[in-house]
């Protein structure tokens, strides 16, 4: 199965060329992008845009971290003593 991405500003012509394309390859449409080759998709009045976030987070849990305890609070308070104290 191979995948084809038709973008442009003119709707009208993306559509004729959907329509040839369809008549020559019986194609499926379907229709806005959300992901793509591991990268989301996400359209906007302000434009379009692209994140890995969703393959970022599948790649953390892979690895458990999401079983990870946050220690920053403390990393900060061990810092804010030793300063204290020096």
């Amino acid at each position: 199965m191979d995948d084809i991405i038709l973008i442009g500003n003119n709707i009208y012509e993306i559509n004729n060329i959907t329509l040839i394309l369809d008549k020559t390859f019986k194609i499926k449409n379907l229709r806005d992008l959300t992901f793509f080759l591991g990268l989301e998709v996400a359209r906007s009045s302000k434009g379009i845009h692209i994140s890995q976030r969703k393959y970022t987070l599948d790649l953390l849990l892979g690895f458990y971290f999401n079983k990870l305890k946050c220690i920053s609070r403390w990393v900060v308070n061990v810092l804010a003593v030793g300063w204290l104290m020096s």
